[in-house]
């Protein structure tokens, strides 16, 4: 997959904070992004398009960060889409909750560009891994397969 083909979501209220993101994004090649101001719009959004991860904020208005977390792991075929959380109010108490929920990776606000492009860029490998590991595997076992059957023992 080229990473031009990958798509992604921002969920933040701030306009400021989505701009930011998405530029770091963009830094990395990452051009195919969408933004939402809210939960709503960015559940709405996610119901819609196949994202390969999305980015939300923990606090917002109307849906917040753990409300869409909670959402996206409960829509059966997606709910292994990876989300990368950012708060300027991160908690050991909402840490945890999150961690419960399946978030797969936080970052603090305001943030420096190293800690989120090394997240994102983890998030974004991670399926891209399990599915060589899986292909991998497949190989493996047809090969064993096919010399155990060679050698009569299948």
């Amino acid at each position: 997959m080229d990473i031009r083909d990958l798509r992604l979501l921002v969920v933040d209220d701030s306009e400021s904070m989505r701009r930011v993101i998405r530029s770091v994004l963009s830094r990395l090649g990452l051009d195919n992004v969408d933004e939402a101001q809210d939960g709503v719009q960015g559940l709405r959004l996610f119901k819609l398009v196949h994202y390969h991860l999305v980015v939300t904020d923990l606090y917002m208005p109307n849906l917040d960060g753990m409300e869409l977390l909670e959402a996206i792991r409960a829509l059966p075929g997606r709910e292994m889409t990876p989300v990368l959380m950012v708060s300027g109010q991160l908690t050991e108490r909402n840490l945890r909750e999150a961690l419960d929920l399946g978030v797969d990776g936080f970052v603090a606000k305001p943030f420096v560009e190293a800690p989120l492009v090394e997240k994102v860029t983890r998030l974004l490998l991670m399926p891209l891994k399990r599915k060589a590991a899986e292909a991998a595997t497949t190989d493996f076992e047809v090969g064993l397969m096919g010399g155990i059957s060679q050698r009569g023992l299948a």
